[in-house]
């Protein structure tokens, strides 16, 4: 499925790692230090604007892969 004019910001998010994991486990949220990190070497984000859109995409893309791990939870197509 495309992913429109901004998909490109998904491929960020792959890239970067869509999620970072917990030093005492579980997951967190891809960090501001981490993304800074990536963009230092490859220069990708060209402003704060789409910084903030690929944590908002590492957020939701952890509430669904943290929805996903329960047997009983709903599949995002289904989600309100």
């Amino acid at each position: 499925m495309p992913a429109g004019p901004c998909g490109y910001l998904l491929d960020i998010l792959m890239e970067a790692g869509p999620f970072e994991h917990h030093p005492m486990g579980g997951f967190l949220v891809l960090g501001w230090q981490t993304l800074a990190a990536y963009n230092q070497l490859t220069h990708e984000i060209t402003d704060a604007d789409e910084a903030r859109a690929v944590i908002s995409l590492s957020r939701a893309y952890l509430q669904g892969f943290e929805a996903g791990q329960n047997p009983a939870s709903k599949p995002p197509t289904e989600w309100e």
